[in-house]
């Protein structure tokens, strides 16, 4: 009983020579993620996301890792496999406690400007369409073309919502991918819209990577027939939705 309070101290006040405490690594990974979303809300277009992108790679993704880092030396210090569970527990009672709300308000600020910025993503390419038509020909118009860093290239980290190892730094698998229904990994069993929105509830890198694309063919002068779809890879995607967040709009409105 008196080893089991002396671990409980420890992760509380801090590992010794360490100078730090759990409860502190978490409450600040909570804080960076939501500067992350902070910054995230600003984006208005395509120059706006590219100074996003340069902030999170250059500022705010070092910030994770420093305090994956301040994780990963408390982690380290826990040599049995007592004090390792005796984490644990302190992590979940945190979470499901001092916590709670700041992860829960973290998954809905996130896909909130998730679904802002998809619908910005939809614009930039209705915009472009329309000035194409001019033309007066058939065409396509894709958003990895025409807003690279809106789309394509748009900065995420690993994780939002329980922290599962301190912060960002590839922390969640990358093969939690947005699948359409019926499609899977190879090797892997198929999964659909619903199992993967389950996956996806706290991972922002499921579906990071789709494009809108919108081809327009030309029937007759002034006469357009409209397609538009959103992709992953060669793959198109059904209505992807999230917390209640449309993740693949198809339009800007």
């Amino acid at each position: 009983m008196k080893r089991r309070i002396w671990l409980w101290l420890v992760l509380m006040i801090g590992v010794p020579g360490c100078g730090d405490t759990i409860q502190a690594v978490q409450r600040d990974y909570y804080n960076v993620e939501h500067e992350v979303i902070d910054n995230m809300i600003q984006i208005v277009d395509e120059n706006s996301a590219k100074r996003f992108n340069e902030l999170y790679k250059g500022h705010l993704s070092k910030k994770e890792d420093a305090n994956k880092e301040r994780f990963d030396k408390i982690k380290n210090n826990q040599f049995t496999a007592a004090d390792q569970k005796l984490l644990e527990e302190e992590i979940k009672r945190l979470e499901e406690g001092t916590f709670k709300v700041q992860i829960t308000t973290l998954e809905y600020r996130f896909r909130q400007a998730q679904n802002r910025i998809r619908k910005l993503i939809v614009r930039v390419v209705e915009e472009k369409a329309e000035e194409m038509k001019r033309q007066g020909r058939s065409f396509t118009v894709e958003a990895k073309d025409v807003c690279p860093n809106l789309s394509r290239e748009l900065a995420m980290p690993a994780k939002y919502g329980k922290n599962e190892g301190g912060g960002g730094g590839g922390m969640m698998p990358m093969m939690m991918q947005m699948m359409p229904a019926g499609a899977g990994p190879q090797g892997m069993p198929e999964a659909g819209p619903a199992a993967n929105a389950a996956q996806a509830k706290s991972d922002p890198q499921a579906n990071k990577n789709l494009n809108f694309v919108m081809t327009c063919e030309l029937i007759n002068p002034g006469q357009w027939n409209v397609t538009r779809r959103w992709k992953s890879g060669g793959t198109d995607i059904g209505r992807l939705e999230i917390n209640g967040f449309d993740l693949a709009p198809l339009t800007s409105n």
